[in-house]
């Protein structure tokens, strides 16, 4: 039985060759595609996934609610996660971790490099995280105070292939780490983006309080591993008004819930109010969903197109007494082995553009076959599911006809078939769909690309330069002499951040504000010259004056969200309650960006730095444009280092990667959008070709009469477009509501606007498909002789 439905199957694929490729190739692009985005957000959902007891861990994360509404933060204080574990025995261990964000380490003066992924962590680190150890043993790794350890590339890059464990690495020059151990990178899906691991407890080193008491500093991340029998959602209940009832936080005008979040969520779902990245992932499985729908409905298009061509084989099986089901069987078997051969196809096709799609996503993906056995068999279930779907409704509307009616060829295909208009339809609604959401998402990423910053960013050398204490403070001012030597140097600052390199946040209130009423608002001390340096603008007031001693201690100037956030219509001369003291508005500066502008501008304060260099803080340049970038740098470099001998640094332009990270991933999302938009109009015009050939023979005997009539070309061409084009027109109008849609879903939080010419292109390039392909087909009936045409059937 097998047998013979397999030889009658290919002599099926022999006799319609061109019937056979497209519907091959078409079930291939669309399976090439289901299996990339597959790939990408099997990978997106594995984040951290790695870890032992990830299905135990949760990161505990506060809501803070505000007078304008709760905000879900990830960082709180570093007491909080010991005490809930010693109240609640559910929790079975605890871990608090914080960046490092950033120093020198070295080895000697020529392996001395700044490493930005460090992270300080408890002992418990070991208990709660999965890490293979290299060289030392968990147990012991960071017991001792002056101790770091090393992830393997780390090791390689300082002590080259020698063991590492033992010896000492200097940090920002100033201190010594013992390598206590030696452990594997992490993966690539990790949260912890960490080459190095150090104890927590060394922040104290540069703090004069201890981590004990530092339960209003929201800076560190606690993770919870909690026994295997908790019900984690009984937990979470119990602990919600923790800091609501404790004493450490009853003064706090703020009230804070708690919630944990599973560490499996921690990658795509840190904020529940901000699901920017999760939607994105959707994005792309509808995009997969989309394009093997849209083979689907080819394969089901021109199985049941091309039933004509079998009409009398159907017929004679049937009088010699073949079943409805045996028929059916025989082409349900002839839809699953195209989709065998499919799916082969697609991972051929799969290897050879996974390199181009991972600079798409920026990602590392690789299909392995036998370590992820489940993907490679969920891939083959698709496909066998898609074939049987695909072939399920021709196969039981082939073999439903009566012997005479299959015999006489007549009417069993109908190029009017009221199914085969909805498919066409549903066909090009899902390709305009994918035109017009890569046209919008490309607006709003050149938007967010192309949008005004607040500040200038251009010319900017910035570096920040460590502590390093004198006998007698230093101010700004002797930097700025000897600096003022150098020609092209035209504006020097300090500021405890620069715009995209961090930002802090504190509880404000303000004057007119009711009791108790806070929002939270980024802050930053700067120097005299910052709001100059930068090219921030002033739209109300003045900026800080040396000519004005008191704006030290009693000044401050706001952005203009604040403004609006505090309900002022006059803001010059009111106050702002900025830890728990009252500051005098002397000045309104232009909104502008200090971090992704993926992001809503927050409410900002800026207050008046005492300019001590000698403290700790970022010092950022302003050089004339057309100046030899490299040698100014060198010249600055030079003058900063015979101030601070001791001390590791290096200036960098801000250049144009200021917001490198998220317009990388929006980029990402646009040419995936523009790829897989592309792949899948290329099925449906395989789709629209095979159909319209299909149209053209099944109407050959009436172009033949028509051309011995007199029509011309185009007649016939308008014979076979009209059909279409209403069918298209439908599909267009339908798929215009996304636009809308779409620009709702989108994560960011200014939207570019919408013009006519996004609908209006979208249009234009479905059709243009459409008529391309018909036409392809008229020229070809056109130059058919007629008296061929006339002996057709």
């Amino acid at each position: 039985m097998l047998r013979h439905q397999i030889k009658i199957a290919f002599r099926n694929f022999i006799r319609y060759k061109s019937f056979a490729l497209i519907n091959m190739f078409g079930l291939s692009f669309g399976l090439v595609t289901f299996i990339l985005i597959s790939l990408y957000i099997q990978y997106e959902f594995s984040w951290d996934k790695f870890n032992i007891n990830y299905d135990r861990v949760y990161r505990l994360q506060p809501i803070a609610h505000m007078a304008d509404g709760d905000e879900h933060w990830t960082q709180i204080g570093y007491p909080v996660g010991a005490a809930l574990k010693d109240k609640y025995p559910e929790i079975e261990q605890s871990v608090v971790t914080r960046p490092v964000w950033g120093e020198y380490l070295s080895t000697s003066e020529k392996l001395t490099f700044h490493e930005d992924e460090g992270q300080y962590v408890e002992q418990s680190f070991f208990d709660v995280f999965t890490t293979e150890f290299i060289e030392g043993t968990p147990e012991n790794a960071l017991t001792e105070p002056y101790s770091i350890v090393l992830t393997e590339s780390l090791r390689n890059k300082y002590f080259g292939d020698d063991l590492a464990l033992g010896k000492f690495i200097k940090v920002n020059n100033s201190y010594e780490l013992k390598v206590t151990g030696v452990i594997k990178d992490f993966p690539k899906n990790s949260s912890f983006e960490s080459d190095y691991l150090s104890p927590i407890k060394l922040i104290e080193l540069n703090d004069d309080r201890k981590l004990e008491d530092q339960w209003e500093n929201f800076s560190f991340f606690t993770y919870f591993l909690l026994d295997e029998f908790a019900d984690y959602k009984v937990v979470d209940k119990k602990i919600e008004n923790f800091l609501i009832d404790s004493e450490r936080y009853k003064e706090f005008s703020t009230k804070y819930s708690l919630w944990l979040n599973p560490l499996s969520s921690n990658h795509l779902l840190s904020d529940p109010s901000q699901r920017g990245l999760l939607i994105i992932v959707y994005l792309y499985a509808g995009i997969a969903v989309f394009a093997l729908m849209i083979a689907c409905i080819n394969f089901m298009n021109l199985t049941t197109a091309y039933s004509v061509s079998r009409a009398k084989e159907i017929g004679i099986k049937k009088v010699v007494g073949s079943s409805r089901i045996a028929l059916a069987r025989q082409f349900i078997f002839e839809s699953l082995l195209v989709t065998f051969i499919s799916v082969h196809i697609a991972f051929v096709l799969a290897e050879f553009s996974l390199p181009f799609f991972n600079r798409i996503v920026s990602r590392n993906l690789s299909i392995e076959y036998i370590n992820n056995w489940p993907f490679i068999a969920f891939i083959f279930a698709i496909a066998i599911v898609t074939g049987i779907i695909a072939g399920s409704y021709p196969a039981f509307y082939l073999s439903k006809f009566r012997p005479s009616q299959a015999l006489k060829s007549a009417s069993i295909s109908s190029s009017k078939s009221p199914l085969r208009r909805v498919l066409v339809t549903f066909q090009f609604v899902i390709s305009s769909i994918l035109i017009l959401s890569t046209l919008v998402m490309y607006k709003q990423f050149s938007f967010m690309k192309n949008k005004e910053l607040g500040f200038n960013k251009e010319f900017l050398l910035n570096s920040f330069i460590g502590p390093e204490k004198k006998e007698s403070s230093r101010k700004l001012e002797l930097i700025k002499d000897r600096l003022s030597q150098i020609p092209e140097v035209k504006n020097v600052t300090v500021s405890q951040t620069i715009p995209f390199k961090g930002s802090q946040g504190t509880n404000v209130s303000w004057e007119d504000a009711l009791p108790d009423e806070r929002i939270n608002a980024r802050y930053n001390f700067i120097g005299y010259d910052y709001c100059e340096t930068l090219g921030i603008s002033f739209v109300e007031g003045r900026n800080f004056s040396r000519e004005i001693p008191s704006d030290l201690e009693e000044a401050c100037i706001i952005n203009e969200t604040a403004v609006k956030a505090f309900g002022w219509e006059h803001p010059i001369g009111k106050k702002v309650n900025f830890w728990d003291k009252n500051y005098e508005v002397v000045g309104v500066v232009r909104d502008f960006h200090p971090f992704s502008v993926f992001e809503k501008i927050p409410p900002f304060v800026f207050r008046l730095d005492s300019e001590n260099i000698d403290e700790g803080i970022q010092h950022t340049i302003k050089i004339s444009g057309g100046s030899d970038g490299l040698k100014v740098r060198e010249e600055i470099n030079a003058v900063y280092k015979s101030f601070f001998p001791n001390t590791l640094f290096d200036f960098q332009f801000m250049g144009d990667d200021v917001d490198d990270t998220t317009m990388v991933i929006y980029n990402g999302i646009v040419k995936t959008f523009l790829f897989f938009s592309m792949i899948t109009i290329l099925i449906a015009a395989v789709g629209m070709f095979g159909l319209v050939a299909f149209t053209t023979k099944s109407r050959t005997k009436e172009i033949g009469i028509r051309k011995v009539h007199g029509a011309s070309s185009s007649q016939i061409f308008v014979l076979l477009a009209k059909e279409f084009v209403l069918l298209i027109t439908i599909a267009i109008i339908l798929s215009w509501p996304t636009g809308i849609a779409f620009k709702s879903i989108d994560p960011a939080a200014y939207k570019a606007e919408t013009s006519v010419w996004e609908y209006a292109m979208t249009g234009m390039l479905v059709l243009l498909i459409t008529f391309t392909t018909i036409l392809y087909h008229t020229r070809k009936a056109s130059k058919q002789n007629p008296s061929e045409a006339l002996r057709y059937e």
